[in-house]
């Protein structure tokens, strides 16, 4: 209809009705592509706010594993502390001997927090990143995963650590010994004298002392994810308050 009143306003020359109807067209076009530019916006705000409320619940359980994770690294640590202090004073050893003999199988255990980047990842892979508005989240949230990504890199010093200790223990600890402690039996009972035979064999393996103070002392685990619960805690009230 538009282009037959224009043909019309053409062949008589009316060129106010054509102008106007022009006017129509162009204002049409105008209006239709606002239209569209603001449900596309919509939608990228609707996917920004499903995206930023993944990342946050992922963070949640980043935190809740990386605690978890700090706490078996200090426990680990004690354990450590109790064998070298037994070492120098064997009464430490017989006063709770069971405390004594896990401290031998456990001592050098690790634990890797899980940290979850699935929707980072498919943020990037879908080339959808730049939905979210704000530069500087962007920014932190590129920060942080490359952060956990780069110190990631020496988790495998720990497990050599384990490993060699692990070594070791087999001379300490006998098959029997150990079996009574991985299964936590609370009839499982270590006598006086087999908690004295057991250090003193302890100390004839200095190799493995050795491993108890490099493999136990789990510090550079517990720095490491101090650094990056304060990171993901930080993050994660940083996209709290986007979202508001």
């Amino acid at each position: 209809m538009i282009i037959q009143r224009v043909a019309a306003a053409v062949k008589h020359h009316d060129w106010s009705l054509f102008l106007l109807e022009v006017l129509v067209v162009v204002v049409g076009l105008f209006i239709g592509l606002q239209v569209d530019d603001w449900n596309e916006s919509r939608k990228d705000r609707q996917r920004e706010e499903i995206y930023l409320a993944r990342i946050y619940d992922e963070l949640a359980a980043d935190i809740e594993n990386i605690n978890y994770g700090i706490e078996i690294a200090e426990n680990r640590r004690d354990m450590g502390q109790l064998l070298i202090a037994a070492l120098a004073d064997p009464e430490l050893a017989v006063q709770d001997p069971f405390a004594f003999f896990s401290a031998i199988e456990e001592a050098a255990y690790t634990f890797h927090p899980l940290i979850n980047d699935f929707s980072f990842q498919e943020l990037q892979f879908a080339g959808e990143f730049g939905i979210i508005r704000d530069v500087a989240l962007r920014q932190a949230l590129t920060e942080y995963y490359n952060k956990i990504d780069n110190e990631d890199q020496w988790t495998y010093l720990r497990v050599h650590a384990q490993n060699a200790y692990n070594d070791g223990k087999i001379q300490v600890l006998t098959l029997d010994q150990q079996a009574r402690v991985v299964t936590q039996d609370p009839d499982a009972k270590f006598t006086p004298q087999e908690t004295l035979e057991t250090l003193e064999r302890m100390r004839t393996h200095p190799e493995f002392v050795a491993e108890i103070f490099r493999a136990s002392n789990h510090y550079d685990a517990i720095w490491t994810y101090v650094k990056w619960r304060d990171a993901a805690v930080q993050l994660r009230d940083r996209i709290g308050r986007a979202r508001d």
